[in-house]
């Protein structure tokens, strides 16, 4: 990507950070940016737009390393994703084998 380019899209990525996390995060902007590059930063931010609390979530996703598009609780493939790391999904009648 051309220099000027990804400077723009950097300063793109902070205004629209700032307008869903608030106007003093810059360090968690920063910190999204420098784990996920300008795309997943940009995916992460996108998923905690319409959170209740969407500085937490994109804390979450830094501490925990949460997939942007997935939620605590959510089965993929018949795993769960329980807010630290995935876990095999438990079937009615006891654990997964």
């Amino acid at each position: 990507m051309n220099e000027n380019w990804k400077a723009l899209a950097e300063m793109l990525l902070f205004d629209f950070g700032k307008s869903v996390f608030g106007k003093n995060a810059g360090g968690l902007i920063v910190k999204l940016l420098r784990q996920r590059g300008i795309d997943g930063a940009r995916r992460a931010i996108v998923a905690a737009q319409n959170k209740q609390d969407p500085r937490e979530y994109g804390a979450a996703a830094l501490k925990e390393q949460l997939p942007p598009d997935v939620q605590i609780g959510e089965v993929i493939k018949g795993w769960v994703w329980d807010g630290g790391k995935w876990k095999k999904q438990e079937s009615a009648s006891g654990p997964a084998a």
